[in-house]
């Protein structure tokens, strides 16, 4: 009798696109733009909403065959496109597939074309995040993406280095919206409600009331005002099940925050 194997394994936990997903979705008015073919877009979307029973949205540029052969770059800038006009949001994060790496696409020239091409893209704050999904888990590019995100907003606000006295809370992928309002209602009630900056905040986003209208992007997020501001904190926690907290190391390294 042939022996059976009861173990099952999730591709998707096994996927750096999914974790960068998490992140950019705790943040304020984000959307996702997932640089591959339409069913990795689809996959991370049924996974997600399955867990945490909300509706969730990523685009995709949809890279079919000739994108494989001929470069991504026209399907990267259609979506970035269709995301602007029918989102309009302040941030797309735009994460890699296998597809798009495995290709070799030039994501950072590609962007650099866009906006010179493209003015609507001037108000909008352009992430991207290289998470091809044959290399580690949710886990890193979560942590990827987190990091990229910081790395964007504190060189865009250099302009200003007033000190805060503010805590960084940088948190990790394992973080439920419940367990994010738990921590906020904690470090509300010991240090204050204006004295500290979460990132990513998916306690609404994820975990939206039901008021009866039909949202594009749901409210709620990390400000882009306080990410701008992480840079002059008095120091940062990095809450995660690994050591590596990128963003927290870059806080510290270049802006001297305590980690």
């Amino acid at each position: 009798m042939t022996e059976r194997n009861y173990t099952t394994v999730n591709p998707c936990v096994m996927c750096q696109p999914m974790g960068s997903v998490m992140a950019f979705k705790g943040i304020e008015s984000s959307m996702v733009l997932m640089h591959g073919s339409q069913g990795c877009s689809t996959y991370m979307r049924l996974h997600l909403s399955h867990h945490f029973r909300e509706p969730v949205d990523i685009a995709s540029t949809s890279l079919s065959e000739r994108g494989a052969v001929y470069g991504g770059s026209e399907n990267l800038k259609k979506g970035l496109r269709n995301v602007i006009t029918r989102y309009h949001p302040k941030v797309i994060g735009v994460t890699t597939t296998c597809l798009a790496e495995t290709i070799g696409d030039d994501v950072g020239r590609i962007l650099t074309e866009f906006r010179e091409e493209d003015k609507n893209a001037d108000d909008v704050h352009i992430i991207s995040v290289s998470t091809p999904s044959y290399e580690d888990s949710h886990t890193t590019g979560f942590i990827k993406a987190v990091d990229a995100i910081v790395r964007h907003f504190t060189e865009y606000g250099m302009g200003n280095d007033i000190f805060n006295n503010k805590l960084n809370v940088v948190l990790g992928e394992h973080i439920a919206p419940e367990d994010t309002r738990e921590l906020k209602r904690i470090l509300t009630a010991i240090i204050g409600l204006r004295s500290f900056i979460f990132l990513p905040d998916a306690s609404e986003t994820f975990d939206a009331p039901m008021t009866g209208k039909v949202e594009k992007i749901f409210p709620g997020g990390t400000p882009l005002s306080d990410i701008i501001y992480m840079k002059n904190c008095a120091a940062s926690i990095g809450l995660g099940i690994t050591s590596d907290n990128r963003a927290v190391d870059h806080l510290e390294t270049k802006y001297n925050v305590p980690a």
